[in-house]
């Protein structure tokens, strides 16, 4: 069975139906508002699969999964964007899940600083041996 990956995801806007390709990385490029100072603002953000569906200007424009297996899946079924389909739903996720890069630095370990302790006598360093040696060093052994 081939991998079913999201490989555009298309939705109708005055009359014309429109197409948006997922990058390399799983993520869609798509164009938001935003306020600034109190001025309306345009700016292309990387939104996942499920926010791209989600967004308000597609939920109702008839969202549509390419694969790309090349099967077409309609998101809601009927138009009906209060309901998601399960089938929808799991390719969704496992696209989005997909496009998540696992970081292959190796992570910093972080030692405490734990402050130096009063008592400075080594207990390995001792004057006193656990037992007597059996020779004699005078007799140049």
């Amino acid at each position: 069975m081939s991998e079913k990956k999201i490989l555009s995801i298309s939705f109708v806007r005055d009359g014309k139906r429109v197409v948006i390709k997922a990058s390399a990385s799983g993520s869609f490029k798509f164009l938001v508002a935003n306020t600034n100072s109190g001025r309306p603002r345009m700016s292309y953000k990387m939104l996942s699969a499920r926010q791209v569906i989600e967004h308000e200007m597609i939920k109702g424009a008839d969202p549509v999964l390419t694969l790309t297996n090349g099967d077409k899946i309609r998101v809601y079924v009927g138009g009906d964007s209060s309901y998601l389909p399960a089938m929808s739903e799991g390719i969704i996720e496992k696209h989005d899940k997909s496009g998540i890069k696992k970081d292959k630095k190796p992570k910093k370990v972080i030692i405490p600083n734990y402050p130096a302790s009063k008592d400075t006598k080594d207990m390995n360093d001792t004057d006193e041996y656990d037992f007597e040696f059996p020779w004699d060093d005078s007799h140049g052994f």
